[in-house]
């Protein structure tokens, strides 16, 4: 006869063998499927709307700043072109 201390080590060995990670598996695609997880990792790995305007973005703000640093430069020279020179003081007198 097997002692009853051995019953639950037995039950483990079998369970943990055989039946649970067939049951795992069930769970995980169980969640996957309820969580429609498929679907999200679809959506973040493949390309999707929100990359096409990301992409859009991006490029508009690179357009602005070049824009923006020419508006500068003009700016830069108007005001050189448009200081006065300093009168210079004499002393002599």
């Amino acid at each position: 006869m097997i002692p009853a201390s051995f019953v639950p080590m037995i039950a483990k060995m079998v369970l943990g063998k055989k039946i649970l990670p067939k049951l795992q598996e069930e769970i995980a695609k169980h969640m996957a499927k309820m969580f429609k997880l498929e679907k999200l990792l679809n959506y973040m790995e493949l390309p999707n709307d929100a990359d096409q305007n990301s992409a859009k973005a991006l490029e508009q703000v690179a357009l602005l700043a070049g824009e923006l640093s020419a508006i500068e430069n003009r700016l830069n020279k108007l005001e050189i072109l448009n200081k006065k020179p300093k009168k210079v003081k004499s002393d002599a007198k």
